[in-house]
């Protein structure tokens, strides 16, 4: 899940279509950014849809990075 197979970067936007970071990978049940260098993640919960356009959050960016920032 982290990109496609050429290595193209998935984005993670926010349910209001806000860049929130790049997935870097599925760790248990948390999704985490790249290039992060506090391991900042977001609960899988927090998935709304996956498509070739990113991974799409059902709360805002500013809301998911609040809570990426508390739960990192």
């Amino acid at each position: 899940m982290a990109g496609d197979a050429s290595g193209d970067p998935m984005p993670i936007l926010g349910s209001d279509g806000t860049l929130v970071g790049i997935l870097d990978r599925l760790e248990g049940d948390r999704i985490r950014l790249r290039s992060s260098p506090r391991g900042i993640s977001l609960p899988v919960t927090a998935i709304a849809s996956v498509s070739a356009a990113g991974l799409r959050l059902n709360i805002p960016a500013d809301r998911a990075r609040a809570l990426a920032a508390r739960d990192g």
